[in-house]
């Protein structure tokens, strides 16, 4: 029964739909963020205020990726892969 669930799971159509999924609920946080800006900000903050948004949001870009390089590491050295771009610091 495992077997034929895991089979079904990693089809590349259910794999794929949930993908557009997730980026479509992502995307739409984003617009709803942006607009609010836009619409809770007083016009001569509305400038500064987006560009605070953006960077922030590409600053937790590159944090998320540089935690996920050293935790990529970390479950390859416990599950025995070898391939890791960087050492697993614990």
């Amino acid at each position: 029964r495992f077997d034929m669930l895991t089979q079904w799971f990693y089809q590349p159509w259910w794999l794929y739909s949930l993908a557009l999924f997730t980026g479509l609920l992502g995307g739409g946080v984003y617009v709803h963020g942006y607009q609010r800006i836009l619409k809770d900000i007083t016009p001569q903050h509305v400038e500064f205020s987006l560009s605070s948004v953006s960077m922030a949001e590409s600053l937790g870009i590159l944090v998320a990726t540089t935690v996920s390089l050293f935790l990529q590491a970390c479950l390859y050295e416990i599950n025995d892969f070898p391939g890791a771009m960087v050492s697993c610091p614990v």
